[in-house]
């Protein structure tokens, strides 16, 4: 079914700072669930374990794609911040199984403009890690230019699905050509990475 991408952070929130209360996030999923049969969080610490236990608790029908947030490893923190995002996802995996539905390792990490560009061998190993540690598939996002390089397919061969970024917005498209501009962008990936 449909699915949207969920940030949870209301004015004044911020990932690495004050997170949405537990009635807030009840209020967004009340306001998602009639439209919406998948979410994608982007980071598995903070707001994803409380939007995983209400879902269970109150949404049986919504699915969440849990991401793990990767930064690039300029520090030891970095790293340790990397080593706690994809063991939250791992263990939101296994605790709510009738809930997350995929683990996402990364979110724009490999595209030429990232402002958080991880090298391929990173994200790789990062990938390799949550394989064993989750029955769910595992994916990592990105966008269409980056999915459409030769160095793709040493990442594409690590996951189970590609999740595409396609926005036609972003990339000057009008409303009447949206649709067939990500099209056009899925097709061209699908061709580059045919069975994935």
């Amino acid at each position: 079914g449909a699915g949207v991408c969920y940030g949870p952070h209301r004015a004044g929130q911020h990932p690495a700072g004050a997170q949405p209360t537990r009635a807030q996030l009840a209020e967004d999923l009340r306001l998602m669930a009639p439209h919406w049969r998948l979410l994608r969080m982007y980071g598995a610490r903070g707001s994803a374990q409380t939007v995983a236990e209400l879902i269970h608790q109150q949404h049986p029908d919504l699915r969440l794609m849990v991401g793990a947030w990767i930064a690039p490893e300029a520090t030891p923190a970095d790293m340790q911040a990397n080593q706690a995002e994809l063991q939250t996802a791992i263990d939101l995996a296994k605790r709510f199984p009738d809930v997350v539905s995929a683990v996402s390792v990364g979110n724009e990490t490999q595209v030429s403009w990232s402002a958080h560009k991880v090298a391929p061998d990173v994200l790789i190993g990062y990938l390799r890690q949550a394989r064993p540690g989750t029955t769910v598939p595992v994916t990592t996002a990105d966008d269409f230019r980056f999915w459409l390089t030769p160095e793709s397919k040493g990442i594409a061969d690590e996951v189970d699905f590609i999740t595409l970024h396609a926005y036609a917005m972003w990339n000057g498209q009008s409303l009447d050509n949206a649709l067939a501009f990500t099209q056009q962008q899925y097709a061209a990936v699908a061709a580059q990475h045919p069975g994935i």
